[in-house]
């Protein structure tokens, strides 16, 4: 199921489609092009958002969708089961911008979620977006340390 014409975008309305197994998308989901873009997205992202703090990427579009995030600890290292001795992960949204090469940048942070969501409110509530949007991914101080966000430009 994809879905990119929400009457009312919002947080809830990506996380349940996203959620359902689906994706939430800007992209053009009935042009080839489009579906070459979703699909690649969900083969793996070509760089993490928090590579490009401070840095501003050009987005052509965004995408949510499913995936899978392993779980480590302090240092680094993948947490195990103690009684299976597999790696602890769990299925939550991902983040996905799209810059104009189609370069692909993702992210599973909560704060990159949230700033996303809001994003895809007000600048795709057609379901697209009009023209490139400049986003600076930035790390900002809060109550657990840090979180990361999407500043517009």
């Amino acid at each position: 199921m994809i879905m990119n014409e929400l009457s009312t975008v919002n947080k809830n309305a990506i996380e349940a489609a996203v959620n359902a197994g689906g994706i939430w998308s800007t992209a053009d989901a009935d042009s080839v092009q489009g579906k070459k873009l979703l699909y690649k997205a969900t083969q793996g992202v070509d760089n993490k958002i928090s590579d490009y703090l401070n840095t501003p990427l050009i987005v052509v579009d965004m995408m949510f969708i499913q995936g899978t995030l392993k779980l480590k600890d302090d240092e680094g290292n993948l947490v195990l089961d103690e009684e299976t001795g597999e790696t602890v992960s769990y299925n939550r949204p991902m983040v996905v911008l799209i810059d104009e090469e189609g370069h692909s940048y993702g992210s599973f942070a909560t704060g990159i979620f949230r700033s996303a969501c809001a994003l895809a409110a007000i600048f795709a509530s057609n379901g697209h977006f009009d023209e490139p949007l400049t986003v600076i991914p930035r790390s900002k101080p809060c109550e657990k340390g840090h979180t990361y966000v999407l500043e517009v430009q």
